[in-house]
């Protein structure tokens, strides 16, 4: 028996043995599944049973690496094949698996370095790395488009020789290859949509360059001081070109300006000693300062015939030009525009001139053969001879170039019939000129023209004349009566201080015919006017009649039909004391800074001041110029009639008080608490036209309003009731930002883009109607939290970033078809809210992070036709995204009606039910109408 017991268990303890060394020489499962990271080149695999580590060898390295990870970077590997072998390793428990072999192609990618952009769906260049000599901006890198070359990439390189760029590339950054000192060549593809500042400044080798149409704007700098470029084909889509943009190409020898450019700026080709043929293209308007200034070679000028514009030296020392003709479409011609074109034999002007500055054509052969006189084609230029007792024109002379007559101190009397612009400073300091005759054909006298003429008593103007401009007269100490013509639209500022009016004038307005042009100064006790009644025979105010001068009282009569720019600027009242003014109930235009910084400025009514704090403009008001009422902290209550077209930018900013009725002395007077009065008959509202007025509760944006500027209602914060009429096709970026009061938005159908942070921070809008909106921008609603509803309609396109950032309180959200780009965060922040979807995926064009809450989304929803609701979904695995137990469905939201449950086939599930259901299960949604609608 017991030889039974040792036998049984000797075998027992044979078959333990033989189980146990089975189990530790079980080998491991090879690794599988391997597969590469094209953007990070990692190679990855699925993890090993009981792995321990893995073993990973690389073809061509002496040493295998060992990983705790199913991954391994190859990052660092040069371009070339390699063989990678993996095993998984068993430690000391069983053996390790056999290896299994992958492929990796490096491919050759230069040295550059690379950095993902657009929320990593391209990438963009970096920087040069180690690449050297020819090198190919790659159309694709780790199968993703290379779409930019950015900022600096290139920056003083020196290693590169030539660029080929790929066709995916749209963009070259600000300084991307400046100071490249020994790149030869660049292709541009004709996809590049845009080349930034400096972008190739100081590429001295470069020889050549091409600008594909797809490129619209030439920035400032971009190719600037590169002195071997010899020839630019700037494309036939550029409408601008930035300033210094060619400067100092010293080898360029022939530009032709494209049909489609506008614009040429500052210094562009100044310092292009080589260049000789310059063909401007048709549609340039405006040459700017010092365009081709130096350039010592040009020969020959070619204008388009829609320039208007001719700036400050733009030609001046182009010692080889020879003939300029000006277009008749040149309104100004600019001081030395061509001074020192010392080859010039001919000059012919155009018809369409009213401005010539000083010296523009001196130093040319025509101006140095002048004597006496320089005349050219209807214009004195210039009166050579300063001892000249008289001026005998050539007929048919019509303008007077600035500074033309400048201290001829001779000339006494002069008859100017038939001029018809009267230039800059043109008889500045003609000390005993003392009568000058003009007739209907003089338009314009400009600034400073008669200045300091201190004998002129007579001067005769006639009907036809529209402005005189500021200081024209200033210092004519003995002129004292004028006629001035009905025609005349515009005194400028002081253009009558110290003339014989002005200095005989001992208190209030000094008069020029129906024109109050000045003020005298108030006495030195106590230091300004208690008060000034316009005289009835005046009709308008003068630019800054009234600057300055602190005055109790001024009654404008009746007959002001207008006041000019600055007119009561800053009129500063001692401390403690405050201003009024009563309008003229038939004033038609109320100029730019009229009542600027006017604090304590009242407005009143009849013969005596009514209502201190109400504005009643005049309903023969039409325009209302810009800053116009900045700052007038006494308004409270305000009125704008319907005649009034235009509210200019800055109009009422900084009137803290419009609306406040704890200041209000007689509410019947004028508009109800808190509200003000826009007119049906405005047509735009300019930026900032009522920025930080505090005040009002109540805005009703009429229907003929067609524009409404940037911040324009900027920090109303007590606004809480917004309506707007039917003629408001856009709401300019931060027009409603931080009114903070806003219960209520409802936008007109006309309405098609929201701005760039339009209703930013109203935290106490709790409905939006959106209209027939189409496009909804960056940062639009961030902040709104108290917004637990948001119905897009079904005409949206477009929902920028960050749009609906920080509305807490939105539980769902249903979004229509229609809507092709969502930008990134663009629904951060709303962390209960289910997101319906009618499109069956999420488009391409969406951000990838457009949902960085991670809150739930269902696809291919029937939406309601206004896309105001969910109708119906149906379940399965494809159509619900970031459904878990944490994340749940929530409720759909329907505007005046409650979700009551979803039904399918008879049975009914609540929206937390919905886990419940089987995949292909149709949900239809159940509303009831809520008992407040």
């Amino acid at each position: 028996m017991k030889k039974t017991i040792k036998l049984l268990f000797a075998v027992c303890l044979f078959v333990l043995c033989v189980a146990m060394l089975a189990s530790c020489g079980n080998r491991l499962d090879k690794p599988e599944g391997i597969v590469l990271d094209t953007e990070t080149l990692t190679v990855k695999w699925n993890k090993v049973v009981d792995a321990k580590s893995y073993t990973v060898q690389i073809s061509g390295e002496d040493r295998d690496k060992t990983t705790k990870a199913n991954f391994l970077s190859l990052e660092y590997l040069e371009s070339g094949t390699y063989t990678v072998k993996i095993k998984a390793n068993a430690g000391s428990n069983g053996k390790d698996s056999h290896w299994v072999e992958y492929e990796f192609v490096r491919p050759e990618e230069n040295g550059l370095r690379y950095a993902l952009t657009n929320a990593d769906t391209a990438y963009v260049v970096t920087g040069g790395g180690s690449a050297e000599g020819d090198v190919i901006i790659p159309d694709t890198y780790r199968e993703k488009p290379v779409v930019a070359i950015g900022d600096k990439a290139f920056y003083n390189n020196s290693r590169i020789t030539s660029i080929t760029i790929g066709a995916n590339v749209k963009s070259i950054g600000e300084k991307a290859f400046t100071k490249s000192a020994n790149l030869i060549a660049v292709t541009i593809p004709s996809g590049v949509e845009t080349i930034g500042a400096y972008a190739f400044q100081n590429c001295k080798l470069i020889k050549s360059i091409t600008i594909p149409s797809t490129v619209s704007v030439i920035e400032p700098f971009t190719f600037s001081r590169c002195d071997a470029l010899e020839s630019i084909d700037l494309g036939g889509s550029i409408v601008s070109i930035g300033e210094y943009a060619f400067s100092n190409c010293r080898s360029l020898t022939a530009v032709d300006i494209p049909d489609t450019n506008t614009y040429i700026g500052e210094y562009v080709f100044s310092d292009c000693s080589a260049l000789k043929a310059l063909d401007i293209g048709a549609e340039l308007v405006e040459v700017d300062n010092f365009a081709f200034y130096n350039c010592s070679s040009l020969e020959a000028l070619n204008f388009g015939n829609k320039v208007k514009y001719i700036r400050s030296e733009v030609f001046g020392n182009c010692s080889t030009l020879v003939d300029i003709t000006i277009p008749d479409s040149v309104e100004r011609i600019e001081y030395s525009a061509f001074k020192g074109c010392t080859a010039v034999e001919t000059i012919k002007l155009g018809s369409g001139l009213t401005r010539i500055g000083s010296e523009v054509f001196n130093g040319t052969k025509p101006y140095e053969a002048a004597e006496g006189i320089f005349c050219l084609d209807g214009w004195l230029l210039e009166v050579k001879d300063k001892t000249a007792t008289t001026l005998d024109l050539p007929e048919g002379t019509y303008g007077i170039a600035d500074f033309a007559l400048q201290a001829c101190k001779a000339l006494t009397s002069l008859d100017l019939s038939g001029i018809k612009y009267v230039g800059r400073a043109s008889f500045y300091k003609c000390e005993a000129l003392w009568e000058v005759i003009f007739d209907g054909e003089l338009r314009v006298i400009g600034e400073n023209a008669f200045r300091d003429c201190k004998k002129l008593v007579d001067v005769t103007l006639a009907e036809g004349l529209e402005m005189i401009d500021t200081y024209a007269f200033m210092n004519c100490s003995m002129l004292y009566e004028l006629d001035i013509p009905d025609s005349v639209e515009t005194i400028g500022g002081y253009a009558f201080y110290q003339t014989a009016k002005h200095n005989t004038t001992s208190k209030g307005p000094v008069y020029i015919d129906n024109w109050v042009v000045g003020c005298a100064a108030p006495p030195l006790i106590p230091g300004y006017y208690e008060a000034i009644n316009v005289d009835e025979s005046a009709t308008k105010i003068a630019n800054y009649a009234f600057y300055g001068i602190p005055i109790g009282y001024t009654y404008l009569p009746d007959s002001i039909t207008y006041i000019g720019k600055g007119a009561f600027y800053k009129n500063a009242f001692p401390i403690g004391g405050g201003m009024s003014i009563r309008l003229s109930e038939n004033l038609e235009y109320i100029g730019d800074y009229a009542f600027y910084g006017c604090a304590n400025w009242f407005f009143g009514e009849g013969e005596e001041i009514i209502d201190l704090v109400t504005l009643n403009v005049p309903d023969t008001v039409k325009y209302i110029g810009r800053s116009a009422f900045y700052n007038c902290q006494t308004i409270v209550s305000l009125n704008v009639p319907g005649s009034v077209e235009t509210i200019g930018k800055y109009a009422f900013y900084g009137c803290v008080n419009i609306g406040q009725s704890k200041l209000i002395a007689n509410e019947d007077d004028g508009p109800l608490c808190g509200e003000i009065t826009l007119g049906e008959g405005i047509q735009s509202i300019g930026a900032q036209a009522f920025r930080n007025c505090a005040g009002i509760q109540k805005l009703i944006i009429p229907s003929t309003v067609t524009y409404i500027g940037e911040k324009a209602f900027f920090n109303c914060a007590k606004l809480e009731e917004l309506t707007i009429g039917s003629g408001l096709t856009q709401i300019s970026d931060y027009a409603f930002y931080k009114c903070v009061a806003l219960k209520e938005l409802v936008l007109p159908d006309s309405v098609k883009t929201i701005g760039s942070f339009a209703f930013r921070g109203n935290a106490a809008l709790d409905k939006i109607d959106l209209g027939s909106v189409e496009v909804i921008g960056d940062h639009a609603f961030v902040g709104c939290s108290n917004l637990d509803y948001i119905n897009l309609p079904a005409t949206v396109t477009d929902i920028e970033e960050f749009a609906f950032r920080g509305c807490t309180s939105v539980d769902s959200l249903t979004v229509p078809d229609t809507v092709v780009n969502v930008g990134r965060n663009a629904f951060y922040g709303l962390v209960s809210a289910t997101i319906f979807l009618e499109s069956a995926t999420v488009p391409s064009n969406w951000d990838k992070t457009f949902n960085s809450m991670f809150r739930p989304i269902v696809l291919g929803c029937e939406i309601s036709d206004d896309g105001g609701y969910v109708v119906s979904f149906t379940v399965s695995d494809s159509t619900v995204i970031n459904f878990n137990t944490h994340n749940k469905i929530s409720a759909p939201s329907r505007d005046g009606y409650t979700f009551i449950h979803w039904s399918a086939d008879g049975s009914t599930f609540t929206a937390a039910e919905v886990e419940k259901v089987s995949d292909g299960v149709k949900l239809n949604s159940v509303w009831e109408e809520s008992s407040d609608n």
